[in-house]
């Protein structure tokens, strides 16, 4: 399976890899830190599950997620936040994104199993 993380936070990317091997799947992550290498990406990898930073610095989501979904993949787009109750949260659900998660590095396991539900297509359990 292929995830693509779009977050332009170095330290952002490499602890959410945890998570992702904690599911049990194998998983390959491909990072992009701009929209640009993000949309060059999805142009020649078929993408399982697309995690997109909300602390990216890129603004504009709108656009961004406009962008992500006129290159056609159907990957489910999951934004992570801070934080419970994050508005940018809600506002990227408006925007077209399947689901939200918390960034929480104490429940590494429960985001995992999120994770797992996602690129399984199942019911998400943590967000």
């Amino acid at each position: 399976m292929h995830v693509l993380i779009i977050a332009d936070n170095d330290q952002h990317l490499e602890w959410i890899k945890s998570p992702l091997q904690a599911t049990g799947l194998s998983i390959n992550v491909i990072y992009a830190h701009s929209i640009r290498e993000a949309m060059s990406l999805l142009k020649s990898v078929k993408f399982d599950m697309i995690l997109y930073d909300l602390a990216f610095s890129e603004k504009g989501m709108a656009e961004n997620f406009t962008r992500l979904y006129a290159s056609g993949s159907k990957a489910p787009l999951v934004v992570l936040t801070e934080a419970f109750g994050d508005p940018e949260a809600a506002q990227a659900l408006q925007f077209g994104a399947a689901t939200h998660i918390v960034k929480d590095r104490q429940r590494v396991s429960v985001m995992a199993e999120s994770f797992k539900n996602i690129l399984l297509q199942r019911d998400i359990v943590y967000n």
